[in-house]
């Protein structure tokens, strides 16, 4: 019997499967790559719009401590529609960047540390017009500038919160370009038992990976 055909027949069979093997691998990587990217973008514009709210929260800080004092020195009505608006600001900014905080732990906490020190700025706010309503407007003045540091700490937990999301962006941009994060995404595209044979394998290597 004349084996040259089953042997030729077995080696087209291993040649189509070797070119299918690496066409399947290209668009796994390829796959696992857009996944990459896809996660990398969507971090990199939730942490810009973050950054972008952060810089509103503290120039509204500012325009509040502006606002608030030639209101007191004034009585001038423009400079406490002034206050309001920077207020209501503060509050819209804040409730969106708590939302685009997600479930990131330390950005859910640096975004309630700033929410409790702009509190502060409105409670000093709100103090001053009761201390102006009985000892008039040069007292109310004093006790506001008395309080700079409350302006200055919730300026500064606005720029300590976008350090943070910066510093996060940079690090998840490294994952997501580095092997390791390319690996995993590359993994978690594919059925676990291609990957690692069996199904205790593929439960023990994706224990690890992820």
């Amino acid at each position: 019997m004349n084996r040259c055909p089953l042997r030729f027949a077995a080696t087209v069979t291993i040649g189509v499967a070797a070119a299918l093997l690496i066409t399947w691998s290209a668009m796994t990587v390829s796959n696992a790559y857009s996944q990459s990217m896809a996660a990398m973008n969507d971090s990199f514009n939730r942490g810009l719009s973050a950054v972008y709210l952060l810089d509103d929260v503290r120039n509204n800080v500012d325009r509040i401590s502006i606002d608030q004092r030639a209101f007191l020195s004034t009585t001038d009505l423009r400079f406490l529609d002034g206050v309001w608006s920077s207020a209501l600001n503060l509050d819209r900014h804040l409730e969106a960047i708590s939302a685009l905080a997600g479930t990131d732990g330390e950005q859910r906490a640096g975004a309630a540390r700033l929410s409790g020190a702009t509190r502060q700025v409105l409670e000093c706010v709100a103090r001053s017009y009761d201390i102006r309503d009985v000892r008039g407007s040069r007292a109310a003045l004093a006790f506001f500038d008395a309080h700079e540091d409350v302006i200055s700490e919730a300026k500064a937990q606005a720029d300590q919160l976008k350090i943070g999301i910066v510093l996060n962006i940079s690090d998840r941009i490294a994952n997501a370009g580095g092997r390791g994060g390319l690996l995993k995404a590359m993994l978690r595209s594919i059925p676990a038992e291609a990957a690692f044979g069996s199904v205790p394998n593929a439960r023990l290597a994706f224990g690890v990976l992820r």
